[in-house]
């Protein structure tokens, strides 16, 4: 994957994880007041037919461990799952693209991806490649090597998706799309329900041997267990101190120091709920962070409500940090309220010749 379009990426999903409590960082340790239970449907565990859902997706045979290689017990693997590297502290996050396109979240960001454009942008990447990406997507999984994309893709249009593209069997059911050069994004398909996007061919083979029971058996980055919500996975605190080492070095630096592991969860059929299990080694760091954050938030909604700022206090009422020891939770939330508020200019009527209406302050 391109490393500009990684960035991106990875700016946009921790920036709402830590933009919130990092920005308002202060170090104080007043203790945070109680307040009435959030409104927001916060995930912290499977909902509904999310079991089911993860159930279904066990289409791999199971794969046998090695000896001398611990592993968990062998069963059924989820496909997209099996494509993630599996190196440990890194970041993986899945968006369950189908379910949000299909939510009123979704169809305002839908809205906003059309706003100014004279042409339907999905439309026409329908008409070009022949994937209907509101049909045919499923899921999205970034990683730090791969952007992986599941779904059915029978209809797809290869030779456009894969232009000046040599194309190689490998495996059972993978192709990989040699191109011109070394420059740019590396392509495989396995089968048509999955594409693979990599920085090299290597990395693409590294996926399809993972998929198809050639790689070691190895726990996965993402497990079974954490596919609950719309967004999910791990983040790694490589990639959190590196985006806030700039605005935030003090922050990034404890960071660092406490942090192990940091699982994501988000919430956006309706309102956005977004969990953050922080994990770390030593209690008395874990614990001192969230004690600082938590410190941080609640001096924060005091300053709002003092300035007037409504908006924000709504926020950041809705913000809090729970201490479990050598964890923490983070929850931030943004209502449909507020989203539509915000982002109603997306729904205007836009033409060339008019001026684009500024988001509501």
């Amino acid at each position: 994957m391109k490393p500009r379009r990684r960035r991106l990426l990875w700016f946009l999903l921790a920036a709402l994880l830590f933009a919130a409590a990092a920005l308002l960082m202060s170090g104080s340790d007043k203790e945070e007041a109680p307040r009435p239970e959030p409104r927001v449907d916060f995930p912290r565990n499977f909902r509904g037919g999310e079991w089911q859902r993860m159930d279904k997706r066990r289409t791999l045979p199971a794969q046998l461990a090695q000896p001398g290689v611990p592993s968990a017990p062998p069963r059924p693997r989820d496909p997209l799952l099996a494509a993630l590297p599996r190196k440990a502290g890194k970041t993986a996050v899945v968006i369950e693209a189908n379910a949000l396109t299909n939510s009123p979240v979704g169809e305002l960001l839908m809205a906003c991806a059309r706003h100014q454009e004279r042409e339907d942008p999905f439309e026409k990447i329908k008409k070009e490649t022949g994937v209907d990406l509101l049909k045919d997507l499923d899921r999205v999984a970034i990683s730090d090597k791969q952007l992986v994309l599941s779904g059915q893709f029978k209809g797809a249009n290869w030779d456009k998706l894969t232009e000046k593209a040599t194309a190689s069997s490998y495996g059972d059911q993978g192709t990989i799309y040699t191109g011109e050069g070394e420059s740019g994004s590396k392509v495989a398909r396995w089968g048509d329900q999955m594409m693979i996007l990599g920085d090299t061919e290597e990395d693409l083979r590294g996926a399809i041997d993972r998929i198809e029971g050639r790689a070691p058996a190895e726990n996965p980055i993402v497990s079974e267990d954490q596919t609950y919500g719309e967004v999910y996975g791990v983040l790694g605190t490589d990639l959190l101190t590196k985006i806030l080492g700039r605005e935030q070095p003090e922050l990034a630096k404890r960071l660092q120091d406490a942090v192990q592991n940091v699982e994501l969860h988000v919430s956006a059929t309706g309102d956005v709920g977004m969990v953050a299990e922080v994990g770390g080694g030593d209690a008395d760091k874990v614990d001192d962070l969230a004690r600082s954050m938590g410190a941080a938030l609640s001096l924060a909604r005091l300053q709002a409500q003092a300035q007037g700022e409504h908006d924000l206090a709504e926020l950041l009422d809705l913000a809090r940090v729970s201490p479990q020891g050598k964890r923490f939770n983070l929850e931030l939330a943004l209502p449909m309220a507020f989203l539509e508020k915000h982002l109603a200019f997306c729904r205007q009527p836009w033409s060339p010749d008019a001026e684009t209406p500024a988001p509501a302050p």
